[in-house]
């Protein structure tokens, strides 16, 4: 992908997420492209497509990316690279279908054509009825979320998205973990930046499941279909519980 670069932050305590990551996004998206992974800890793992960078020492707590400080490895990354867009994929969110590879680049093409697009989701984190549908673009229609509708949050979701990578940079709250990034990060730019451009598209692009960490050595599976579930447990360790 031309001018997007496509990357996964992650802890080194979760590190093991990235065999299921890397395995089911080779599977369901392309084994080719490049994915860069954010961590205090180069990754055991020998993907081919796997690309390794190091947050500063300075983010460090106990030799391990402080996630306290999420915020501040997030915008110090996006100001080392240099294209314009990025997608963020959290290492838990994993694939479990083949992604519409053709959509993400019309939504490129039209993130990279305006620049007051802050966001564009590939996965519909909003109910449509909150939504206004402003433009059917090379047959991929937008829906926007409308600065005064209250129902519209989350504009910073860490859900996969195509985010312009300058106006990221600006929005980032820093000292901040993943939630308050998300959720006090998203009251901050509706103040702050009224008249930037959330959207979400339709059809969606990536369909991937959460897994649910109840604890750091327990997660469940529910929302993974049982054939994939099977297929990854080889990368899950064995002091993992899973339900």
């Amino acid at each position: 992908m031309n001018d997007c670069r496509i990357f996964v932050p992650v802890s080194n305590r979760f590190q093991w997420e990235l065999g299921p990551f890397f395995h089911l996004f080779n599977k369901f998206w392309d084994a080719n492209l490049p994915v860069t992974v954010l961590s205090s800890r180069k990754p055991n793992f020998q993907f081919e497509n796997l690309e390794y960078v190091q947050v500063p020492g300075h983010l460090f707590q106990e030799g391990d990316w402080y996630w306290g400080l999420f915020g501040n490895g997030i915008k110090w990354f996006l100001e080392q690279i240099p294209e314009s867009n990025v997608i963020i994929m959290m290492a838990d969110h994993w694939p479990k279908e083949p992604v519409d590879t053709e959509t993400i680049a019309i939504l490129l093409e039209y993130a990279s054509d305006h620049k007051d697009v802050f966001r564009i989701s590939l996965f519909p984190h909003h109910a449509l009825s909150v939504l206004e549908r402003t433009e059917i673009y090379k047959g991929v229609e937008l829906w926007e979320c409308p600065g005064h509708q209250p129902g519209c949050f989350l504009l910073m979701s860490l859900v996969p998205a195509i985010w312009n990578r300058d106006l990221l940079i600006e929005a980032v709250k820093e000292d901040c973990g993943p939630w308050e990034f998300e959720a006090l990060g998203s009251n901050i730019l509706k103040a702050k930046s009224p008249g930037l451009r959330h959207i979400i598209s339709i059809p969606q692009a990536i369909y991937y499941a959460h897994v649910a960490r109840t604890r750091a050595k327990q997660i469940h599976l529910s929302a993974m279909p049982a054939n994939l579930a099977e297929e990854i447990k080889k990368w899950i360790p064995s002091d993992i519980q899973v339900k």
